[in-house]
């Protein structure tokens, strides 16, 4: 499912956060939105997930505007992943990822043997079936980002959304979730932090900077040293791994601001 991002600005009294911004992800597309902290870049997401309206301007899924759709309709197209917050409800692994079929039932409506299998099978494709019973709560960062990710498959959505989906997490559970991510091969729009796992798992990046887009393309093209000092106030070395082919970044000085 294409995702286009028409010109929307939005802002709260007189600050405006969002300003005109642009943004494509074609079928099985993973778009990285990167930016220094307060850029936009979870603002830009929740207007695209419809958290917030956008004051002018437009979303469209494969050319259709997202706000002529109901809540419900929008969630069978897209899902959400956002940073896991702690609540005062306990819920089983199969539980969590239950709430993913909800776009798909009417009110009241019972759990069905389809649901199961569907539940199981996001469960199994993230590794954690053999923990469908297990306390949400008691799970590592990692685990539970898998499961997220689960609900998210549970809900047959073609588009998924990630607020920095790797935040907080161990390197080993950071790499772990991004190639499961990947592997996935649904259109995929992800705000995220590390600029090395942008440049590594992304195919193409939007650079935020004050609610704007300054550049967007491949990583190749966008994390330029020139671009990172510019946006991030930092000097970086930025080379390509011979081994591996990818993007490597390394920090040299900060600059005062």
């Amino acid at each position: 499912m294409k995702v286009e991002v028409q010109n929307i600005s939005w802002g709260v009294e007189v600050q405006q956060i969002i300003k005109s911004i642009y943004l494509e992800a074609y079928p099985g597309e993973l778009i990285g939105v990167i930016g220094p902290n307060g850029s936009g870049k979870s603002s830009l997401l929740r207007l695209i997930y419809r958290f917030y309206p956008p004051d002018a301007g437009a979303i469209y899924l494969d050319e259709r505007d997202i706000l002529t759709m109901s809540i419900k309709e929008t969630a069978r197209r897209m899902a959400v992943v956002v940073q896991e917050r702690d609540n005062n409800f306990n819920f089983t692994v199969y539980e969590m990822v239950m709430m993913g079929r909800t776009p798909h039932k009417k009110l009241l409506d019972a759990d069905t043997a389809e649901d199961d299998v569907i539940i199981r099978n996001s469960l199994e494709h993230v590794g954690m079936l053999s923990l469908a019973q297990r306390d949400f709560h008691t799970l590592s960062g990692g685990e539970k980002q898998r499961v997220l990710i689960a609900r998210a498959l549970a809900q047959h959505a073609r588009v998924l959304v990630l607020d920095e989906p790797t935040n907080y997490l161990d390197l080993r559970y950071q790499f772990e979730i991004m190639e499961l991510i990947r592997s996935l091969s649904i259109t995929t729009i992800a705000a995220m932090h590390d600029l090395n796992l942008a440049a590594a798992y992304c195919d193409r990046i939007y650079l935020l900077k004050a609610g704007e887009v300054v550049a967007h393309g491949q990583p190749q093209d966008v994390l330029t040293a020139k671009q990172i000092k510019s946006v991030y106030g930092v000097d970086v070395e930025v080379e390509v791994r011979p081994s591996t082919g990818r993007l490597h970044i390394v920090f040299t000085k900060v600059h005062s601001s």
